[in-house]
Parts: C-alpha cells; structure tokens; sequence
C-alpha cells in the first residue's frame, strides 16, 4: 500500500546550508549520502512525497524513491537554473503553496503547504484544516497555525502522514502559548 511523506530543505549539495544550519555531517558528500539513504530507506517506489521547497542540486532526482511533487521554495524561484532541465523528474510542481485532500481512517483532511510560513499562517486550521512549511529550517518544529516539515527538525528524513496527523492533534489540543510561539 502506498503512502504520503511530506520534507522541505534538503539542499543536496549546498555547502552553505551544511555550515550555515550547523548539520552534523563532516562533508556535503556525507550530508547527501544520508539525505539519499533516509529517503530510500523511508520511501517506497509507489509512495507519493511532497517536497516543500529548497531542494538542492537536482542530479539526486533518479536516485531517490516516490513519486515526488515539488512545492517551490525560495531557491527553485530565485536559482531557477536549480531547477532546469530537470522537471520531468517531479510529477508536478507548484509555484508557491498547494493544498491536497487526503482520506485516512474515514476521515478527508485537507492539507495546505507552503514553503515559507508566512504564506499559510492566516489559513485557521481546525478538526480537517492542516497546514504544513518548511524554509526555517530547525528555529522552530511547531507553530500555532502550522507544523515545520524540514529535514532538520525531523534527523534528516522524510516524515510521514501519520506523524503529521499526531502532530496536527497536539496542535489543536495541547498547544501552550508558554511553550510554543
């Protein structure tokens, strides 16, 4: 049975992002060989993956499992030569947010992403209404109105449905305003 993951802010290749997030690899080679293997390991050949922005060098794309769908982020708009010649790899692509309606356990959610927060922080969400992000890297996993998906936040991998419907519940009923800003 096929599955739905969600990531942002991969940046295979991207020395800046390497030294500039602080990740833990010695090397952008060690950096991408754990990026390609958590993917792999994670996601399956049928599964379908939403990538929400930031992607990185693009000579990956064949390498990784899933059908991949690509939210831009502030590098595929501003270095759009990242991304050229290479769009066949994606089964689509999205300029700024996408929103999807998906069926889990009898129940249709509809999920909005974006890559940078700003872009869905006036969308309520509610029971059905979940709101994804990337672009902030590890500054913040969980706001009120949303849920980071970057690879940072969660040790590099992609991150499931399931875990994002966990963390959606804990948004509606467990948010503290102390904790959480």
């Amino acid at each position: 049975m096929s599955k739905v993951w969600f990531t942002s802010d991969l940046h295979f290749g991207q020395q800046r992002t390497l030294e500039l997030s602080m990740r833990p690899f010695a090397s952008v080679q060690e950096m991408d060989y754990v990026l390609l293997n958590n993917w792999n390991n994670t996601v399956k050949p049928n599964d379908t993956i939403f990538i929400l922005g930031d992607f990185g060098i693009m000579k990956v794309l064949p390498l990784l499992n899933g059908n991949k769908i690509l939210i831009k982020g502030n590098y595929e708009r501003n270095v759009p030569e990242l991304l050229k010649g290479n769009e066949d790899q994606f089964k689509e692509i999205y300029e700024y947010k996408h929103t999807v309606q998906v069926n889990k356990d009898g129940k249709k959610y509809i999920i909005n992403m974006t890559h940078e927060p700003s872009r869905i922080k006036h969308i309520p969400i509610n029971e059905t209404n979940i709101n994804l992000f990337g672009h902030i890297h590890k500054l913040c996993m969980v706001k009120k109105y949303g849920f980071n998906v970057g690879a940072d936040c969660h040790e590099f991998k992609p991150i499931s449905l399931d875990k994002i419907l966990l963390f959606h519940d804990a948004i509606l009923n467990y948010y503290d305003e102390d904790v959480f800003y």
